[in-house]
């Protein structure tokens, strides 16, 4: 579980390094090209390695939508409900902070991306 919560920290780290060095030598458009590079490789990769299951025909699973199933556990339950809505909120702020805090850093203090990149990684 460790190692799981730790690739966020790191995507988190890689981001603002590589994504500085991008931004500051190529633009603010290529970095987002070469941000998009890793994933459509992961997609080739996955789509050429990992076979469809088979799925046995004309046995279609009259229960019910699992997500339905799985809004109505969480709309039933007052605890679960108010820590997902609380979840959710804190995931919206601190990411939508994290997204705009390197471009904060640089226009308020009036400072280039280059040395920025290195010390908000860290």
């Amino acid at each position: 579980m460790a190692t799981f919560a730790m690739g966020a920290n790191i995507g988190i780290l890689l981001a603002f390094l590589i994504g500085g060095i991008a931004g500051q030598a190529l633009g603010w458009r290529w970095a987002f090209v070469i941000a998009g590079i890793p994933g459509l490789a992961l997609a080739v990769l996955m789509r050429l390695t990992v076979a469809e299951p088979e799925r046995p025909a004309g046995k279609a699973d009259r229960r019910g939508s699992v997500f339905a199933a799985t809004l109505n556990t969480i709309w039933n339950d007052r605890g679960l409900f108010h820590a997902m809505w609380g979840l959710a909120i804190t995931g919206i702020v601190t990411f939508g902070a994290l997204a705009w805090n390197a471009a904060f850093i640089i226009r308020a203090h009036m400072v280039s991306a280059r040395p920025r990149r290195a010390s908000i990684s860290r």
